[in-house]
């Protein structure tokens, strides 16, 4: 029976749903990714850190799902991303 209800809770736990990368082109879609992180390094431009994010959002969103699983109910996943 405690198998069964730890099932349905994890089985029941939403994902995110504000989290969505844009399809939009950018200018820096263009560049090698050794690039834009060097750029990124020495200047911070606020385009270029958006960028960023949402290009690597779906390894976040992935491992904050995988890592919500196994915590207690009281913890939500957008706090996790």
């Amino acid at each position: 029976m405690t198998a069964m209800r730890s099932r349905m809770r994890i089985s029941s736990r939403n994902t995110a749903q504000h989290a969505e990368a844009t399809n939009l082109p950018s200018r820096y879609d263009e560049m090698d990714m050794v690039d834009v992180w060097t750029e990124y390094r020495e200047s911070k431009p606020e385009e270029m850190r958006n960028f960023l994010v949402e290009k690597f959002l779906h390894l976040v969103r992935y491992n904050a799902e995988r890592i919500y699983q196994r915590l207690p109910d009281e913890v939500d996943l957008e706090d996790l991303m």
